[in-house]
């Protein structure tokens, strides 16, 4: 299988090669990516990330997280 797979029967599914399947919603560490259909790997601080490796939902461990109110850094991050 390949993104294109996921993509090509099923709308709005991601490809994740770890298990060689389309996923709906990618797992824990990883978030689904729009351009590519792929599950990828979020930055390592996140535990969660949704729309690109370092928009963390949640920290790992021992790590704060952090959500900017305003100007032009829409991340969050750890």
């Amino acid at each position: 299988d390949t993104p294109d797979v996921c993509t090509e029967w099923l709308d709005n599914f991601f490809y994740f090669p770890n298990s060689n399947s389309c996923l709906i919603i990618c797992p824990d560490g990883y978030f689904g990516n729009n351009l590519t259909n792929n599950c990828e790997v979020c930055s390592n601080e996140c535990q969660t990330c949704e729309f690109s490796n370092n928009n963390c939902l949640s920290c790992k461990s021992d790590l704060f997280y952090m959500n900017p109110d305003f100007g032009f850094n829409f991340e969050s991050v750890c």
